[in-house]
């Protein structure tokens, strides 16, 4: 099968929607804001991330006898962030839910 400007007539025009690239400006007093909660289990777990970055870099050196806090901290902030930040966002859901229906 041939298109249309191959047999000698035009393709058609093909319109492209009017679409704004701009981004929104979002007004400071409307912004919502992270409560610090989910802060908390961010740092947290970063921290624990950290000292898994750590063991691996000692393993990587060829340090084989690593102290037991570094191996409890890396182990227990990520998984005690991880489930911190989970909680509080939905916490932080629950609220805006009831929020949003008790202003309806």
């Amino acid at each position: 099968m041939s298109s249309p400007a191959e047999r000698g007539g035009s393709a058609p025009e093909q319109s492209t929607p009017n679409v704004s690239t701009r981004i929104p400006r979002v007004d400071r007093a409307t912004r919502r804001t992270s409560s610090p909660l989910i802060k908390a289990g961010m740092i947290i777990f970063g921290v624990g991330l950290v000292a898994i970055f750590v063991i691996m870099i000692l393993f990587a050196t060829g340090r084989r006898d690593l102290p037991w806090w570094l191996n409890v901290l890396a182990a227990g902030a990520v998984g005690v962030g991880f489930a911190l930040g989970l909680v509080a966002v939905f916490v932080e859901a629950r609220r805006s839910r009831s929020a949003a229906s008790a202003n309806r």
